[in-house]
């Protein structure tokens, strides 16, 4: 019993540091709040630490005889499969991370990695996207007509995805303040708009965000961002258009996915 609690334990403080590692790079690096929560990253990070953490060490612990034969393949297997677990659910949880906060027509769009494919990067000069959170941009529909050709092709022939995930077609966010400023919305219209049950918590959110600006409430305001599962708000100053934060705050009342 003794050499198996030490086995379980050894293979239980790998498996923390592995899973710690992941964790840390997916909260810190790739999904800062509140990506983490609005893209659901902590469902397939709960998996990952059930199977690496909880499931791992317990088999280790019933099988772990010293001297049985074939202990070796057995405890090479079980590493396998974890390592193999791991690496799916880095990838996946990688490809998912978020890339992109678009500006187009009158909203943001939050754009994953995975969602832009794989044929637009090779296209362009420098097919690599943003590590470290999202970058702020904006995107515009071609004004030249032999280029709008190419862009609704390039919609409905070629990627079949919209113009947020169509990267030839970013500009610098600092050439959509005229539309973005068109497009805002008071922050009173944001609380009138939540349920009775899910506004404490939205005014909660929303005032610590005002407060960290300085800036009163009337300096402020709010552009809708959609995202495939869910939907956020994008708090801006009303004078430049510059973006103070991201709100899990649905602009139509419902609730946040989890």
């Amino acid at each position: 019993m003794k050499h198996r609690i030490r086995a379980g334990l050894l293979h239980l403080l790998i498996s923390l540091v592995l899973v710690s590692s992941v964790m840390a790079f997916v909260l810190l690096i790739c999904y800062p709040e509140p990506y983490f929560t609005a893209l659901g990253a902590g469902k397939l990070l709960l998996v990952l630490a059930c199977v690496d953490v909880g499931l791992g060490p317990l088999i280790t612990f019933l099988i772990f005889v010293p001297g049985k034969k074939g202990l070796k393949f057995d405890l090479v297997f079980i590493a396998v499969v974890q390592l193999a677990a791991l690496t799916y659910g880095a990838t996946t949880l990688f490809l998912g991370r978020p890339v992109y906060i678009v500006f187009s027509e009158n909203h943001f769009s939050l754009v994953s990695a995975y969602q832009i494919p794989s044929e637009v990067l090779e296209d362009l000069h420098n097919p690599s996207l943003p590590m470290n959170g999202p970058k702020l941009v904006g995107a515009r529909i071609p004004a030249d007509k032999a280029e709008r050709k190419k862009y609704i092709n390039a919609v409905l022939v070629r990627y079949h995805v919209d113009l947020p995930r169509l990267v030839q077609y970013h500009v610098p966010y600092s050439d959509m303040v005229k539309e973005v400023k068109l497009s805002m919305f008071a922050l009173e219209e944001l609380l009138a708009k939540q349920k009775p049950e899910q506004l404490p918590k939205a005014k909660a959110m929303l005032d610590k965000a005002v407060a960290s600006t300085g800036l009163p409430y009337d300096r402020l305001a709010y552009v809708p961002m959609s995202e495939q599962s869910s939907s956020l708000v994008v708090l801006i100053r009303r004078s430049d258009a510059s973006v103070v934060s991201v709100l899990p705050i649905d602009p139509y009342g419902r609730p946040l996915s989890q």
